[in-house]
């Protein structure tokens, strides 16, 4: 996954990108994957994530009920830096009320599925991601 974004130039954001587990809002809709990031810029720089399938999100977190998104939940992003514009997504989770943070990308592989149906108590759960 990349992500297509114009943060500002500046030490702040230097030092931001190298770190892991950045906080962010994660927008799903069908055709859509965007990221939003508000701190330490004090405005909102949105980025959208190119080279994903809806599928592959949807296997890994829960997506919400209603509303305009699939998804419209906090984020945990780690980013590599490929020019001025682009990064590679390196780690990224997305928050669920029920089960927590739910790992999709670790080192830059797509997290192992979880059956969301299948009745598995919290533990278990968090032990197996």
């Amino acid at each position: 996954m990349k992500l297509s974004i114009k943060f500002p130039k500046n030490l702040v954001t230097e030092r931001l990108i190298q770190q892991k587990h950045i906080p962010c809002h994660c927008r799903i809709v069908p055709k859509l994957f965007a990221l939003t990031f508000n701190y330490p810029f004090g405005i909102e720089i949105d980025g959208t994530v190119e080279d994903w399938k809806l599928d592959d999100i949807e296997e890994r977190a829960l997506a919400g009920g209603g509303g305009e998104y699939l998804f419209f939940a906090p984020a945990l992003v780690s980013l590599k830096k490929e020019d001025d514009t682009s990064y590679t997504i390196i780690d990224l989770s997305i928050f669920d009320e029920g089960f927590g943070w739910c790992p999709i990308l670790k080192n830059g592989i797509l997290t192992e599925p979880v059956d969301f149906s299948d009745p598995i108590d919290e533990a278990e759960f968090f032990s197996a991601r």
